[in-house]
């Protein structure tokens, strides 16, 4: 997994010494900055335990999300439906 690291404090690192940066110096210096504390979730529309009936989507998981889920939800027991043969899983 690559590790994410926040826009902002590159840039501010890239502008700092604009104009006396080489490209192998400039990518030295992001690749210092720290890395976020982050996982990637799965989203509930893209989850196993995700269901619909008459339009309302929830989560089947008895730990999971109580209520309404929505698509765009998530949580820690999130688990990535299996993907039909021959399609890729979406990069965000």
């Amino acid at each position: 997994m690559d590790d994410l690291i926040s826009r902002e404090a590159a840039l501010k690192s890239i502008r700092l010494w604009r104009g006396m940066l080489s490209v192998e110096t400039a990518a030295a210096e992001i690749i210092a900055l720290s890395a976020v504390d982050a996982v990637p979730v799965v989203r509930c529309g893209e989850c196993k335990w995700w269901k619909i009936d008459d339009d309302v989507g929830y989560c089947t998981n008895p730990d999971g999300l109580d209520n309404y889920a929505k698509l765009d939800d998530f949580c820690s027991y999130g688990v990535r439906k299996a993907l039909p043969e021959g399609e890729e899983a979406r990069d965000e």
